[in-house]
């Protein structure tokens, strides 16, 4: 398989039983957080507007989130992060009016609210050094100011810190469409 610089990717894979395989293959590419964003609060409308960030930390304000839209939005925003250390990482979150937020396989936070007003929230997540750790957060923004910042902090190693834009790695499908596999 062929990237668009023409590199050649090998994939090895065991299937243990018969039947269709749909395989979709993603590559990270460093430095991104993708950010999908939608009309109304409920992500269920058209895609309006889609860009890669270099980290979250957006201070919108009463200003435009994407180009013509302040509030009555929707946003999902879709990443990794790669721990640069092994230990028990604080993560905070400044956001208003709701997400919804998962990170790895062990934090699924459900923080949508109606509010005006900035709302924090804060967890505790281990992480091993070099490894990546997929999170997704759906953002709702209502009316007012809107926010969304996301910090870190290893304690004795890492001081609180927006996540800088090294540790973001988005993903970049290297096919746009699944291929259909029948194994026998």
């Amino acid at each position: 398989m062929n990237n668009i610089w023409g590199s050649v990717y090998t994939f090895y894979f065991t299937v243990e039983q018969s039947g269709d395989v749909s395989i979709h293959f993603s590559l990270l590419s460093e430095q991104g957080v993708l950010e999908d964003f939608y009309y109304g609060t409920g992500w269920n409308e058209p895609m309006q507007y889609s860009r890669v960030s270099p980290n979250l930390r957006h201070y919108w304000g009463n200003g435009d989130v994407f180009p013509g839209r302040h509030n009555s939005l929707s946003g999902r925003f879709y990443s990794y992060v790669k721990a640069p250390h092994t230990g028990a990482y604080n993560i905070s979150m400044q956001f208003n009016s709701g997400s919804i937020f998962r990170f790895g396989s062990d934090i699924d936070l459900n923080l949508l609210q109606a509010s005006s007003v900035i709302l924090y929230s804060d967890f505790v997540v281990y992480l091993e050094a070099d490894e990546y750790y997929e999170f997704t957060i759906d953002f709702i923004e209502g009316t007012g100011t809107a926010r969304m910042v996301i910090f870190w902090e290893l304690p004795s190693v890492i001081p609180k810190e927006v996540i800088p834009t090294t540790y973001y790695y988005s993903p970049e499908h290297v096919l746009t469409d699944p291929i259909q596999i029948s194994v026998e």
